[in-house]
């Protein structure tokens, strides 16, 4: 594996994390955009929003391939904006077939809701146990969650799901450009290699902005 200016070894889907960092003004608009069409649009737009999510999970779900296999240890520039130009190909199929089923993607939409604020709170709360795996299940466990109870209660977990999703994405979007905001995919590696011990007293701003505008966004 490659090691990052951090010293955070860059092997496998540390490296695309890398690259955002590096890349970090020219994807900063997209977090900012997603994060505000998750944040304002209503369940009137339902279709779009299972739409724009299913894009981001399959694009997702295929860099995280990618990086993990054959782009394993790239941090090239070009390899970045090829995986992604991709991945977003691969991606817009997914979300039309998921706007097709609204069901099938009402769940996927809700659960990755879920996911994300799995992510959020593994990041400020649990991040010392140090485990790519904790951090996975746990997010994941988290997103399941919020699926199960889609069944139970449609609206209110929508409503949750979202707005989760879209001030987690906005407010990482602001961190990136403004710094001391930790990704959650390398703060694992960068506690074992000795970088870091205790999260950055600032991040705990961004997480206090994140409910507060999750809470805001609830009630309007």
């Amino acid at each position: 594996t490659f090691t990052s200016k951090a010293g955070c070894q860059t092997g496998g889907i540390n490296a695309f994390f890398i690259w955002v960092d590096a890349n970090k003004y020219a994807v900063f608009p997209f977090f900012l955009l997603f994060g505000m069409v998750m944040c304002f649009a209503g369940k009137a737009y339902l279709k779009q929003l299972i739409f724009i999510s299913g894009v981001v999970q399959a694009s997702a779900l295929v860099i995280l391939i990618v990086y993990s296999t054959f782009a394993k240890n790239s941090e090239e520039v070009w390899v970045g904006w090829v995986v992604l130009g991709c991945s977003l190909l691969i991606g817009l199929l997914f979300g039309f077939i998921l706007m097709k089923f609204d069901n099938v993607g009402g769940f996927f939409l809700v659960a990755w809701g879920g996911f994300n604020t799995g992510l959020l709170f593994f990041n400020a709360f649990l991040y010392k146990i140090d485990s790519n795996w904790a951090l996975w299940g746990f997010s994941i466990g988290i997103g399941l969650l919020y699926a199960l109870m889609l069944v139970f209660f449609f609206d209110d977990i929508l409503i949750h799901a979202t707005a989760m999703m879209g001030s987690v994405s906005f407010i990482y979007g602001v961190g990136l450009v403004a710094g001391h905001y930790t990704s959650p995919f390398l703060i694992v590696d960068l506690i074992k290699n000795g970088q870091m011990d205790q999260m950055d007293p600032l991040f705990y701003a961004y997480f206090g902005a994140n409910i507060v505008l999750y809470a805001c966004l609830l009630y309007t």
